[in-house]
């Protein structure tokens, strides 16, 4: 399950996650170390104790794979909003206001976890079976849809564009139509004073 975990967390960043495989490492040295121990006949309390760490490294490996996931996904959905603004993400992904809600539940779980450390490894585990395979699928659709939320917010622009040069034109008209009206005012209050005949 953990190594799902990590390449899922691969997946998120296209990325090796390289915290989770060190600790990965760590734990393969207690399992040698421990092993090692028990062939040279070794006191029992210390081969459980290499063999209880090298089990905690697995867990900083998931919990390490989970944080990389979170905070690559939230890094880039922020960036998007800075970059295209939050109507183009709602206009060009349907699910984003889930996606959003989604990252931010997991963090707020990391967060937790922080707090109740006696907890902690439930939290994550939690995290793994329930929120992070839907939460990177959904953050794969959410990338997939870049190219449709890009071309509405090349839309917008044209529109806005347009906009600016019928507001523009409506203005240029406005002002020719109040300087010939000044003017009809002006011929019509001379002829009333000088009439022609």
């Amino acid at each position: 399950m953990r190594k799902k975990v990590i390449k899922l967390a691969e997946q998120s960043s296209n990325k090796v996650v390289f915290p989770s495989i060190k600790e990965l490492r760590y734990s393969g040295r207690r399992i040698v170390d421990a092993l090692s121990l028990i062939i040279k006949g070794g006191k029992d309390e210390d081969i459980v104790a290499l063999f209880e760490d090298a089990k905690f490294c697995c867990y900083r490996a998931r919990h390490d794979a989970i944080d990389v996931a979170a905070s690559v996904i939230s890094v880039e959905i922020e960036e998007a909003i800075k970059e295209l603004g939050h109507k183009a993400l709602f206009a060009g992904f349907s699910d984003f206001s889930q996606l959003w809600a989604k990252v931010r539940n997991i963090r707020e779980k990391i967060a937790a976890s922080r707090k109740d450390r006696a907890n902690r490894d439930a939290i994550y585990k939690s995290i793994e079976a329930v929120d992070l395979e839907s939460l990177i699928q959904q953050f794969n659709d959410f990338k997939s849809a870049d190219p449709l939320i890009r071309e509405y917010v090349r839309k917008e622009e044209e529109n806005e564009l347009k906009l600016e040069q019928m507001a523009r034109r409506g203005i240029a008209i406005g002002v020719i139509g109040g300087a010939f009206g000044l003017i009809g005012i002006v011929v019509s209050v001379l002829l009333w004073l000088y009439p022609l005949s």
